[in-house]
């Protein structure tokens, strides 16, 4: 090549750049300062998706025991709800005294997971039914993504002041499903953040968003658990019948105004960032997010298939890898640490289980925001993705050695030893890598958009492939393991290494991933 070039080879191929730029290009290069006031009204309408999911969770299955529909559960029931990061909230329904026979506490547990298939098809297979999602998505690179937004934070409203009024399942169903018809906005937001971002600060944008989900989560649960049945929890100050014939209209309704709110500041506060003058992007068969070459008519129609290059289906296949070994970690958890020890478990009371989760979550989440920006500088985004597949190694084999110690100490349901708690740090260690793998996946999805205008499309495609993940997940991994406890596979271990195996399927794939996404003028695109 000679001197007077105008192509500069990558920094991983010149042998005078550092290992950090070999990594990352933007190591080198200052950081731009973020849309401070932009991205906050963005991550508020993020906070609003879990926490309209997860408020539900502490009384939907009394509310539905209570219209008839389980048809006579015993009453002998407590109700656990468990904050967990990046998806939503598990619910467990777990017998007050731990007594019923190990085949029908196994039985139980099957039918968790069929409840909470129940429940996240309520809110993802008919909220994306007819790949909603993704619809909204392409409508958002036609009319904008502000109008997108604010459509789905009205359904958001609508949808919680009508649960809460509900006095059937039907209309528990309608109320459920008209959240999801009506919102695109997890998918829009991930745009939103490509687009108020660029190649020297779009990790730091991106890594800020599961710490958003978190906090909705993880408030859900606490505004759902502690506000319904207001009336008998607090008979002086609620007197009205009201509160007694809706006893979960309080906690829908907090959740409502908080959309309604979040509606009002995305009114104002929220700028358009899809531009409307006519576009361009380079013919190529890996993307650019803004790369300005050749004009295309605003108007042209776009095909899924243009959307769909070689970059855009790695990155995707990817974020449905990590998205499956997550929703299944994250259930299996929850699971087993609240179920008996002769069940699999570790046979926790729900309060410990809540602050196990809480701490994971919380402490990710601030984790997550210290290290992730220097990491990403560091590493860059696939180490720091690759990382995160391996952390699964870790995690999986950890509940067998947790339940291996539990039952060689003959430790008593509930009862933690010191080793214990070292597994969870660990445990806690790599759930803070595994968020910071979703960071780096985000980054990948949107740098792989073939054009400007194909980027809510892009976004679209992969949210839907996420929540139908996400609808089945729970499903599957609460199967495996009451069905590897109750045959014995692997002395009762068999979905750990069967998902532990899976990570290394993801590890492979994860090869297919380029090192870099960034230029050294700083536009992402996959190369």
């Amino acid at each position: 090549m000679s001197q007077d070039s105008n192509v500069r080879p990558p920094a991983i191929f010149r042998a005078e750049s550092s290992l950090e730029e070999q990594n990352n290009p933007s190591a080198t290069r200052p950081r731009s300062p973020l849309p401070a006031l932009q991205l906050a009204t963005v991550y508020f309408v993020l906070i609003c998706e879990p926490l309209s999911a997860s408020v539900i969770f502490p009384f939907i299955a009394k509310a539905v025991n209570e219209m008839g529909v389980t048809r006579g559960t015993s009453p002998q029931q407590g109700t656990m709800s468990a904050s967990l990061y990046g998806t939503h909230v598990a619910t467990l329904h777990i017998p007050a005294h731990a007594s019923l026979p190990v085949r029908n506490q196994r039985s139980f547990l099957h039918k968790v997971g069929i409840f909470r298939t129940l429940e996240l098809t309520l809110t993802s297979t008919f909220s994306y039914k007819g790949c909603c999602v993704l619809q909204w998505g392409r409508l958002s690179d036609r009319i904008g993504r502000k109008p997108v937004l604010m459509i789905g934070l009205m359904g958001l409203t609508v949808s919680m002041l009508s649960f809460g009024l509900s006095k059937s399942f039907t209309s528990l169903i309608i109320s459920r499903a008209i959240a999801g018809m009506l919102s695109g906005n997890i998918g829009v937001t991930k745009t939103m953040i490509s687009e108020l971002s660029d190649g020297s600060n779009r990790a730091v944008a991106f890594s800020l968003l599961p710490i958003a989900w978190t906090i909705g989560a993880t408030s859900g649960p606490l505004i759902g658990g502690s506000l319904q049945h207001v009336a008998d929890a607090y008979p002086e100050t609620f007197t009205d019948p009201f509160w007694t014939q809706y006893p979960y209209f309080l906690p829908c309704l907090v959740v409502a105004a908080f959309a309604l709110l979040t509606l009002l500041l995305c009114t104002f506060c929220t700028k358009e960032t899809l531009p409307r003058r006519p576009r361009s992007y380079f013919k190529r068969n890996y993307g650019t997010i803004a790369s300005p070459v050749g004009e295309v008519d605003e108007k042209e129609n776009r095909s899924i298939s243009q959307v769909l290059t070689k970059a855009v289906i790695v990155a995707i296949l990817n974020y449905g890898c990590i998205a499956v070994l997550e929703i299944s970690y994250y259930a299996l958890l929850t699971v087993f640490l609240a179920v008996p020890v002769r069940s699999g478990g570790l046979g926790l009371q729900p309060q410990k289980v809540g602050v196990v989760l809480a701490t994971i979550g919380s402490l990710s989440g601030v984790i997550q925001l210290v290290v992730y920006p220097s990491a990403y500088r560091r590493f860059g985004l696939k180490f720091i993705y690759r990382a995160a597949l391996l952390s699964f190694l870790v995690i999986f084999p950890s509940f067998v050695i947790m339940h291996m110690l539990a039952e060689l100490s003959g430790l008593d349901d509930g009862s933690l030893s010191h080793w214990h708690i070292v597994m969870l740090s660990l445990v806690l260690v790599c759930n803070s890598v595994v968020d910071m793998g979703f960071s780096s996946i985000f980054v990948y999805v949107a740098a792989a958009c073939p054009a400007p205008d194909l980027l809510g499309a892009t976004n679209g495609i992969a949210q839907s492939v996420i929540s139908f993940t996400r609808a089945f997940g729970p499903a599957v991994a609460t199967a495996l393991f009451a069905y590897s406890v109750e045959h014995r596979l692997a002395n009762g271990y068999a979905v750990y290494w069967c998902f532990a195996s899976f990570s290394l399927v993801a590890l492979a794939l994860s090869t297919r991933l380029p090192s870099s996404v960034e230029d050294q003028d700083g536009h992402d695109h996959i190369h």
